[in-house]
């Protein structure tokens, strides 16, 4: 887990330039994530073997990532749980 000023260092010690800063996985997402680990857990489920035996309908696992990007799409500007960068070495 590093800090956007940890990342900026370190890219910077190895010659790279941050041209591009976008963060994701708000509220929402991590939401889905903790429902999904406790659900795991209250299943009496290790997190490595999944949830495959539950049919849950495609049109759900669309309409959730749908929304997840939706959040990300209005708010990749604020800090979230996971920040993307494109850098360019110099």
């Amino acid at each position: 887990m590093y800090t956007l000023g940890q990342l900026r260092k370190l890219f910077d010690a190895h010659g790279f330039r941050i041209v591009k800063v976008s963060w994701s996985n708000y509220l929402y997402n991590q939401t889905v994530d903790l429902s999904y680990f406790l659900l795991l857990h209250l299943l009496g489920k290790k997190p490595e073997e999944r949830l495959s035996q539950i049919n849950s309908p495609k049109s759900f696992s669309r309409l959730a990532t749908f929304i997840n990007f939706l959040e990300s799409s209005f708010f990749f500007f604020l800090p979230g749980q996971t920040v993307h960068l494109i850098a360019k070495k110099d």
